[in-house]
């Protein structure tokens, strides 16, 4: 994310910048609400692993996006006051040096969609993701992860506080592609899956769909952040990020429903003829 003026969050306005507060706040009391279902859910036995990687998907996703809810609170806060604090440019780590919110947030959810990857495989289990290529392409995955974690901090210590810019356009790119690859995965498996099955009033085929597209959701929310990057008008950028958080709610709930199948959704659809097999 380019950062237009001399703090973090200058370009946005005001309007847009509350929105924009108020849907990381929503989404980060979703997800911790879907984590708490999730974690209790896998005290169980059944697909206890499965449910632990979407609850630690779903716990980095809202760290790090509650990361991002700090600098957005103050430049509303200067904007409104006048008043600022230092934090704004980030976390203090040791004399002058400081580490920048969104660096953090970066790797956190590049962290969340490393769950992703490996929920993919326990889901679809039964088959082989990418065949033969499977090995290579989870070296390749992993490797990339690790690359931009450290690149992303590096960033966030060494060159935020003099470009003001969190997120350039190499480490960006990959950072999408990231994201990207492990929820296309789920939507394009989900959807293979379900061609197979024949049966309509099913709460496992609802499941499914529910889960499908959660896939293509989260898919185009990094698509929309890729556009979003060629974007130089503040107005426009800004109201981009609301969007792309929005879509972030909806995928999330879409999968914790389709995946949890808590008890109200369940006798919901079943009361209208919706079986469990």
């Amino acid at each position: 994310m380019t950062l237009f003026d001399a703090y973090p969050y200058s370009f946005y306005p005001i309007p847009t910048l509350t929105a924009f507060l108020v849907v990381v706040i929503c989404l980060v009391v979703v997800l911790c609400l879907i984590m708490v279902s999730l974690a209790r859910k896998a005290s169980e036995k059944q697909n206890k692993k499965q449910l632990v990687l979407l609850a630690i998907n779903f716990l980095m996703l809202g760290l790090g996006l509650a990361l991002v809810a700090v600098p957005t609170s103050l430049a509303l806060l200067r904007a409104a006051t006048g008043n600022t604090t230092n934090i704004i440019y980030g976390i203090p780590i040791g004399g002058t040096n400081q580490i920048y919110w969104s660096n953090i947030a970066y790797a956190l959810i590049v962290v969340s969609s490393i769950c992703i990857l490996l929920f993919d495989k326990e889901l679809f289990g039964h088959r082989s993701l990418f065949g033969r290529f499977q090995y290579i392409m989870f070296t390749v995955y992993f490797a990339g992860a690790v690359i931009f974690g450290i690149w992303s901090i590096y960033i966030g210590i060494v060159e935020f506080p003099t470009t003001l810019e969190s997120l350039p356009t190499v480490p960006g790119i990959l950072f999408i592609l990231l994201n990207i690859f492990p929820w296309l995965v789920l939507y394009i498996y989900a959807r293979k899956d379900l061609r197979s099955i024949q049966k309509e009033k099913s709460l496992y085929v609802l499941g499914f769909r529910l889960i499908k597209d959660s896939g293509i959701i989260m898919t185009v929310s990094y698509v929309l952040y890729l556009i979003e990057g060629l974007i130089v008008d503040p107005n426009v950028y800004s109201v981009f990020d609301v969007i792309i958080i929005a879509f972030y709610i909806g995928a999330a709930i879409l999968l914790y429903i389709g995946f949890r199948m808590p008890n109200w959704f369940k006798n919901r659809y079943m009361a209208r003829g919706y079986t469990t097999d």
